[in-house]
């Protein structure tokens, strides 16, 4: 009888404390070969941890579960993990674009061989055909060989995808992936990763449900550091309750002259006892800046519906009509 393969990444029960704060708790996730991977949730979920944990670049509590890597069809520890696994997060971007290197991006992909922030000596011939050879599967060769300081946000992005790639890994783990990045380079990074699931292992993590290619056969939700869901194929966001378009809020709210009742204006005083009513009932505040930011507000109120409350504000900037209308709506 033939024994089932090993998982590629195996975690058992694991749990990671950082700064005396539980980041994960009694997370179990394994990967198989041929699967493509989303996480999702909130920022400060734990995404980012999770998938440092992945990785092997973050320690698990000492007692806090197991990890095994499969990739050999023995299992191993975390040291051998970074050699198979591509890592692509916010913080490398930032570090390159912060220290303003005088570097082009043949060398930010080059420095993906050992993992470094630049190159250190000479390329060997075989490296330098490597590199070539990934921007030219990649097609960035139009800014490869440019500086740094000169690339857009999303071409940048692109370079450390390439970095990631270089050492051929097996899985490219990519950690909020689309941040700083407008609708245009979005779109096209998206494209770039759906051109690359057939040949390697994609873990992608958002807190976007729009940000995941097709090729995702498996998802997980995470909250308070623990993943709470999981399911086949890419998340979808979650259905909200039904609430009346916002053109009839519109008309609800200027519709009718100053002495209708349904548009009355409200005093300071009373402000808070009107906003509490539009705010209060769905269990939504504005924390402890609620008083100081809509304290003097001046807001018309129209009939309220589902999530419609025909709210017109008035006041200087910076007063808070913006959230209110956000929290109203």
């Amino acid at each position: 009888m033939t024994s089932a393969p090993l998982p590629l990444v195996d975690l058992r029960h694991v749990n990671v404390t950082l700064d005396g704060h539980h980041a994960l708790k009694d997370v179990s996730w394994s990967l198989s070969p041929g699967e493509h991977w989303a996480f999702v949730g909130a920022n400060g979920s734990g995404k980012s941890t999770l998938l440092r944990v992945i990785r092997g670049q973050q320690w698990i509590d000492p007692d806090g579960g197991e990890r095994a890597y499969g990739f050999d069809g023995t299992p191993r520890g975390a040291m051998t993990a970074a050699a198979h696994i591509g890592f692509v997060a916010p913080e490398q971007q930032e570090r390159y674009v912060r220290l303003d290197l005088p570097i082009d991006g043949r060398s930010v992909i080059a420095s993906g061989f050992d993992d470094t922030l630049y190159v250190h000596g000479t390329l060997s011939a075989e490296r330098s055909a490597a590199v070539e050879a990934i921007v030219e599967r990649l097609d960035i060769g139009a800014f490869a060989k440019k500086r740094v300081r000169s690339l857009s946000f999303g071409q940048l992005r692109r370079l450390l995808i390439a970095r990631a790639l270089v050492r051929k890994p097996r899985i490219l783990v990519l950690d909020e992936f689309t941040n700083g990045l407008d609708g245009a380079a979005r779109r096209d990074i998206l494209a770039f990763l759906g051109s690359l699931a057939p040949d390697v292992q994609l873990i992608l993590a958002s807190h976007r449900f729009d940000d995941f290619v097709p090729a995702i056969t498996h998802h997980a939700t995470m909250r308070g550091g623990r993943i709470v869901e999981r399911d086949a194929g890419r998340p979808q966001a979650p259905v909200r309750s039904a609430r009346t378009p916002r053109a009839e809020c519109a008309r609800a709210a200027n519709t009718g002259d100053r002495g209708d009742p349904a548009r009355r204006r409200v005093s300071r005083r009373d402000s808070r006892a009107a906003f509490d009513r539009l705010v209060d009932p769905r269990g939504r505040t504005y924390g402890r800046h609620r008083r100081k930011r809509f304290g003097e507000e001046h807001v018309r109120l129209g009939r309220r519906g589902n999530a419609c409350a025909g709210v017109r504000r008035r006041g200087p900037a910076l007063r808070g009509k913006r959230p209110l209308r956000r929290l109203a709506h």
